[in-house]
């Protein structure tokens, strides 16, 4: 098995959802927040099984993660900070920022998204970087494991 994450995706739909409900009002529904979530939805999104499921061939996995990046630059084009709507957590904060804990924690260690690399995950993205680590900091969550 790639990962040993086989409640991955229960646990992060329950990770948006305790984010979102923490958010004021539910995080509002700006338009800016509607298109990135609408992004996150059909570019990023479906593309993540890639992350941990391991009967996925190799090659499909490869096609998956290109086409993730490409969202994820995507994403960072939309971005306008300092949280990813603006100045005020939306939804799209609450929605996206447990992937991209998973992001931060797989894609270095099993899929070679090293920093200061083409394919590393902030290396070209800096508005993503820094939203990434204003709530990583505000929320505690996001911390890499020091297995060994």
């Amino acid at each position: 098995m790639l990962l040993a994450l086989g409640s991955l995706p229960r646990d992060l739909a329950l990770a948006r959802e305790t984010l979102l409900a923490a958010l004021p009002d539910g995080g509002g529904d700006s338009a800016k927040s509607h298109t990135l979530t609408s992004l996150f939805e059909e570019r990023i999104a479906p593309e993540e099984p890639a992350i941990w499921e391991s009967e996925q061939p190799a090659e499909e996995r490869a096609e998956s993660l290109v086409r993730l990046s490409l969202g994820l630059d995507a994403l960072e084009a939309e971005a306008c900070g300092p949280l990813l709507a603006g100045g005020s957590p939306t939804a799209a904060d609450g929605l996206i920022f447990p992937s991209f804990c998973l992001y931060y924690e797989a894609l270095p260690s099993h899929f070679g998204w090293e920093e200061w690399t083409d394919e590393a995950l902030f290396y070209r993205r800096p508005r993503l970087h820094a939203w990434f680590e204003l709530l990583r900091t505000e929320t505690g969550a996001g911390r890499r494991r020091m297995d060994g």
